[in-house]
């Protein structure tokens, strides 16, 4: 056992850790990568004025509306095993960001959240913060999955054969995607069968937790983050003056988005990886690649890297080890 003092000595260490891996992420984007520099080219060559600056303040506005949803939809989740305010809530989220910015996947986005629940909740925080996950991956992926395929489908060239099975993908996907999240039951006795996850029985039941009017709220929250996020983008695309139709910023970003879905990435990788997605999808509509790169880049800085900064406010809070 631990003694107070030395709790309190372990909750510092890890806290400072935390503060010094963001910002030395941070830094590493933005200073000694060169990713960034497309960026600022880029703001250098726009010439300000009242319909930029308003296009700027909006997409910045929307981050708090993007991460607002988030925190209703964590807390409808979670209020199955505990009550959070919301603000209490919005920190757990924004905590999360901050730790998963230097993450694989963002995959630490859980291991904050759960540090705002009672100790005897953390486990199943988890799990129930993974069903909020796959919530709003069902989303991208039925939504990508129908704007990837109209995209190829128009830009590149295949036979019959193949038009009407890329025509077919997203029903599958999309039918696929609807019966595991509104049957994440069967999820709980699948893992059962196994007997390492026997013991965690009890931690397993929270995919029972919810119903199917609570797991459309749960879908509907997902749907307004992804809009809000595809608008944000259109956005940034007329502060970088590429010009597209609304509707064709929502299939470009729809099959950006897809695609980022499905390719697993490293923290220090996840920029480029970004940056080269963006550019194969808007090229068939701009030419200019640093306003293409600067687009992306932006949306990554707005979403998570000024998120990650404010929730470096909150990390203080955290007891991470109790008694």
């Amino acid at each position: 056992m631990f003694s107070t003092i030395q709790l309190q000595r372990l909750n510092f260490a890890l806290k400072i850790t935390i503060a010094v891996l963001c910002l030395w992420f941070l830094y590493y984007e933005f200073f000694v990568k060169t990713e960034f520099e497309t960026m600022w080219i880029q703001f250098t060559q726009i010439e300000f004025n009242s319909y930029k600056m308003s296009l700027l303040l909006i997409t910045l506005a929307l981050v708090f509306v993007n991460w607002g949803f988030e925190t209703s939809k964590w807390r409808l989740l979670i209020h199955a095993i505990e009550e959070v305010p919301w603000l209490k809530a919005f920190k757990a989220v924004i905590s999360g960001i901050t730790i998963s910015i230097f993450t694989p996947n963002r995959v630490g986005e859980f291991a904050a959240r759960i540090f705002y629940l009672q100790s005897n909740h953390r486990i199943k925080g988890i799990l129930i913060s993974i069903i909020g996950s796959i919530s709003q991956l069902c989303v991208t992926m039925v939504v990508g999955s129908f704007c990837f395929s109209f995209f190829l489908i128009q830009h590149q060239q295949f036979n019959s054969i193949e038009k009407t099975l890329i025509a077919i993908f997203p029903f599958v996907l999309s039918a696929i995607m609807i019966l595991f999240y509104f049957n994440m039951d069967l999820l709980r006795s699948l893992l059962l069968k196994l007997n390492s996850a026997r013991k965690a029985r009890i931690y397993l039941n929270v995919f029972t937790f919810y119903n199917a009017t609570q797991l459309i709220q749960v879908l509907l929250l997902s749907s307004l983050r992804f809009i809000v996020f595809s608008l944000q983008y259109y956005l940034l695309f007329l502060f970088f003056d590429i010009k597209v139709s609304l509707i064709t910023s929502f299939i470009l970003t729809s099959s950006i988005f897809f695609v980022l879905a499905i390719i697993p990435t490293i923290a220090l990788a996840e920029l480029g990886i970004r940056g080269a997605t963006a550019i194969y999808f808007i090229s068939y509509y701009a030419t200019n690649e640093l306003s293409m790169l600067a687009s992306s880049y932006a949306l990554w800085c707005v979403n998570l890297a000024i998120p990650a900064l404010i929730g470096l406010l909150f990390i203080p809070q955290l007891n991470f080890i109790k008694k």
